[in-house]
């Protein structure tokens, strides 16, 4: 039954070739945002000098950096749940100080900027998610 949808989204047939693998990225995306509120210290970044996460260690699973480098590339998916998806768990990792030094290192800032941009000028894009990207009160500049 490829090429039809099989959920009540109201996708078709055009709607996935045109976004071709969306579910399973969606999807991924939202396994891993679960899993990580669930259980942040799973997907924490192993510190440098680990010799490797290790059950109940709290350095996190080897493969956390391998997921983590691979979220930002969605930011720019043709797809905008799997750009919101990707946006939500990004925030997250960037909101946890065990996560956001590794991803900003692998993910590279200049990389992240520009895929945030991308975001914001979106025909797509939510105010709630742009409220977002906006300095907090004290860091904007005054008048002047």
């Amino acid at each position: 039954m490829e090429g039809q949808a099989e959920d009540g989204g109201g996708a078709n047939a055009a709607d996935a070739g045109v976004a071709a693998g969306w579910r399973e990225a969606y999807y991924g995306l939202l396994l891993a945002e679960k899993l990580y509120a669930a259980a942040p210290a799973a997907l924490a970044w192993p510190p440098a000098d680990a010799p490797g996460p290790g059950p109940g260690s709290g350095a996190g699973a080897a493969g956390a950096p391998r997921l983590w480098a691979a979220v930002p590339a969605l930011l720019l998916h043709r797809h905008a749940w799997v750009r919101r998806a990707a946006a939500r768990l990004l925030g997250a990792g960037f909101a946890d100080g065990a996560v956001a030094p590794g991803l900003l290192r692998c993910a590279g800032a200049g990389r992240l900027a520009l895929a945030c941009f991308r975001q914001v000028e979106a025909a797509d894009a939510e105010d709630a998610l742009l409220t977002q990207a906006r300095p907090p009160p004290q860091l904007q500049r005054r008048g002047g």
